[in-house]
């Protein structure tokens, strides 16, 4: 349970963290987001021995084809912010337990990240997440977690290397 604590706490502090949109010190943004995947990383090395992890170009049970998104951009706010409002649809046959986009603003080269925590379930589509976006905005990696027979999965995928890294928590 304390591993699945971990996972939230640090999706959460990615969630505060994306949300920040008067951040525009690039430097502070990024070593913030490198930061965060140190502590990730670090926290999955450490649980080794109550979860498994592996990378490689296979498929998992629940790949990104069958979590098709969009993005819809938004009218700028009275500031000038353009921000995005996402959904996603759960083509799976599992509960979709979190689902999060993390792109790059191209004119800001800032990190944006749509983040839901709302599970939903198959056939569904997922309740508007937004974030500060443009239409040309990169989307590096795409993270989600689903369960099956009882266990959670979470699951990251590199758009750009289409690779995909699946972790398996155990209670």
């Amino acid at each position: 349970m304390k591993k699945k604590t971990l996972l939230y706490l640090l999706l959460g502090t990615t969630l505060l963290v994306g949300c920040n949109g008067e951040n525009t010190n690039n430097s502070n943004t990024q070593t913030n987001t490198e930061s965060l995947n140190n502590h990730s990383e670090m926290a999955l090395s450490e649980n080794e021995n109550t979860n498994k992890s592996k990378e490689n170009k296979d498929i998992p049970e629940v790949s990104i084809d069958e979590l098709p998104y969009q993005i819809e951009t938004l009218e700028a706010d009275s500031i000038g912010e353009v921000y995005g409002v996402a959904t996603y649809v759960n083509n799976s046959p599992y509960p979709v337990k979190g689902f999060s986009l993390d792109g790059t603003l191209p004119s800001k080269n800032e990190t944006t990240y749509f983040i839901s925590v709302d599970t939903v379930l198959p056939g569904e589509t997922s309740a508007n997440f937004e974030s500060n976006y443009k239409e040309n905005t990169e989307i590096k990696k795409i993270s989600y977690s689903y369960i099956k027979d009882d266990k959670e999965y979470f699951v990251e995928y590199d758009v750009k290397l289409d690779k995909y890294t699946e972790t398996e928590f155990f209670d």
